[in-house]
């Protein structure tokens, strides 16, 4: 058989691979995968990579077959080292969790670096975290500066890793400060949902630290942050609407976020929705949640609520009089060097 004639079967044969393998996609696109299985099996055994490829993530899904993630990872491995890069990249996950193989750091780095350099976006952000941890590979802060850049600008980070890349460059820990890249990534992390990010962002806001001050983007974020459940943004919102400098006073609004805190285990939160409590400013008076929450923030080495709760068992406000627990909660506030505390044991002791 002459040259030519050998090149012209050639392209007939992977037109037609190719055409089969269409094929393929389209059941798989109707989510006929019984259909799409019998395609891509004979395909799989002339070692086309993309009907191997399909045929993993059958078995590694359960679409049309039983799950079999061993098989599954048989199927990723032949793929692999046919360079297809969806291939590698599973095939690095799957040593990463331990799915369907032992799990091996190093291997899964092999091929998630491997997908990564050809392209696969996904990718970007565990090679970075890889590297950062020094999973599988030494740890190397430029290279996971680079993987994490790259994710970023590709759109394919989360929003957790563009925080600690906006951490690094604004910290100027492990790389050098840079206010503006910092600034750049906490607004991308923030836009993305992380409430870490929207919290910082919201600071450097409120003092116009790398961007221009305002008030109005500050709160924005606060309110993102919070409505995350994120505490400090919580506790910081308290804050705002107590002091009543760049919103409109509010005790109410004031008590309700520092309660939302204080629920988390915020301790001055939880010191001062007792004083809200205690007072009837911004809450309905309430003597035993009012105790309640001083007893959480003492718990937690809070002085001033160590002497206030030694001043309710005391006097009896919100629970019986108690002299044993008032003298023990002043006694530990005292010790801390709370002057009010100290004399009020003083008289106690007299």
């Amino acid at each position: 058989m002459n040259k030519v004639m050998s090149l012209i079967i050639f392209c007939i044969i992977s037109f037609n691979s190719f055409a089969s393998l269409e094929l393929g996609e389209a059941a798989m696109d109707r989510e006929d995968y019984v259909t799409a299985k019998a395609i891509f099996e004979p395909l799989a055994a002339e070692e086309n990579a993309g009907a191997i490829f399909y045929l993993a993530t059958l078995y590694d899904q359960g679409l049309g077959v039983d799950t079999n993630r061993q098989k599954a990872v048989v199927l990723f491995t032949q793929a692999a080292e046919l360079n297809l890069p969806w291939a590698q990249y599973n095939l690095g996950i799957s040593y990463y969790y331990g799915e369907g193989v032992e799990q091996s750091f190093e291997l899964a780095f092999k091929w998630l670096l491997k997908a990564a350099e050809q392209g696969v976006e996904s990718a970007y952000d565990i090679v970075g975290l890889m590297y950062s941890r020094g999973e599988g590979v030494t740890k190397n802060v430029a290279e996971m500066v680079k993987w994490y850049q790259a994710a970023v600008e590709a759109e394919a980070s989360s929003g957790n890793i563009t925080y600690v890349l906006a951490s690094m460059y604004y910290n100027g820990s492990e790389i050098p400060k840079d206010l503006a890249l910092a600034v750049k990534y906490f607004s991308i992390a923030a836009k993305q949902g992380d409430p870490d990010a929207q919290y910082s962002l919201a600071l450097l806001y409120s003092e116009g630290e790398g961007l221009e001050q305002s008030n109005q983007k500050s709160m924005k974020w606060l309110l993102a942050a919070a409505s995350q459940h994120f505490t400090d943004a919580q506790f910081y919102l308290g804050m705002i609407y107590s002091a009543g400098e760049i919103v409109k006073k509010d005790a109410k609004a004031s008590c309700d976020w520092y309660q939302l805190a204080a629920d988390k285990g915020h301790e001055i939160a939880q010191f001062r929705v007792a004083g809200c409590f205690l007072t009837g400013k911004g809450k309905e008076p309430n003597y035993e949640l009012s105790a309640y929450y001083f007893q959480l923030a003492a718990e937690q080495g809070l002085a001033d609520a160590q002497n206030l709760l030694g001043v309710m068992h005391y006097q009896g406000i919100g629970m019986q009089i108690d002299y044993v627990e008032a003298k023990k909660w002043l006694t530990m506030a005292a010790k801390q060097g709370h002057v009010k505390a100290q004399a009020r044991l003083t008289n106690l002791n007299k």
